[in-house]
C-alpha cells in the first residue's frame, strides 16, 4: 500500500507540474504530509491492531477491501485536486498548517505514553 501511495501522490505531483509548469508548495506539503503518516503507519503497525477495529476485526472486510481498494483512491483525493487547481499557500499558512500537522501528529504519543490520562 505504501508505494502505491507515494507512487500516486508522486505522479499527480509530476501531473502538477506537467499542466501548470510549477509545484505549488500546497501539493509539496500534501505529498510530505501523507508521507509521514503512511511511514508511520508502517513502523507502528501493531498499534493498529490494539484499537478497538483491529483488536475484533483481525483479517476482514475492512482490512482486505478498506486498504487495498479504498485508501489508494480516497487517500489521494487531495493531490488529484491539487494537481487540476493549484493552490499556493502564503508563507504565514504553510507555517500554520505545518505547526496544526506537527501538533496533530504529536498529541497521541502524548496520551499513549500516560495512559490515556
Amino acid at each position: 500500500m505504501s508505494a502505491d501511495l507515494g507512487a500516486s501522490d508522486l505522479s499527480f505531483v509530476a501531473f502538477q507540474y506537467q499542466l501548470h509548469g510549477v509545484v505549488t508548495n500546497a501539493m509539496i506539503m500534501a505529498t510530505i504530509f501523507r508521507g509521514i503518516i503512511v511511514g508511520e503507519y508502517f513502523y507502528f503497525e501493531n498499534w493498529f491492531f490494539e484499537t478497538l477495529d483491529g483488536a475484533h476485526e483481525r483479517f476482514s472486510f475492512y482490512s482486505i477491501y478498506g486498504f487495498a481498494a479504498i485508501m489508494p483512491q480516497i487517500w489521494t483525493l487531495q493531490t488529484q485536486y491539487l494537481a487540476r487547481y493549484p493552490v499556493d499557500l502564503s508563507n504565514a499558512m504553510t507555517i500554520a498548517v505545518t505547526t496544526a500537522f506537527a501538533a496533530g501528529n504529536i498529541a497521541p504519543s502524548y496520551y499513549t505514553q500516560d495512559g490515556g490520562e
